[in-house]
């Protein structure tokens, strides 16, 4: 089994590019970014530790 990863910064293209790979090859595509989202959304224990460190202005030592 082949894996790939694509890393870069925000708004680089990494979600566009993992869509159409995963069309064109036919394998899902999963999104650690949606992951996080939707666990802050849903006000999980996982979404309220990552909310520290996604909101914007929280340092990553007072979180």
């Amino acid at each position: 089994m082949t894996r790939m990863f694509i890393i870069g910064p925000p708004g680089s293209g990494k979600g566009t590019q993992a869509e159409r790979i995963s069309e064109r090859v036919g394998v899902v595509a999963i999104s650690t970014g949606d992951i996080f989202r939707a666990n802050v959304k849903g006000e999980t224990p996982l979404g309220v530790k990552a909310k520290k460190y996604m909101t914007p202005g929280i340092s990553f030592r007072t979180a």
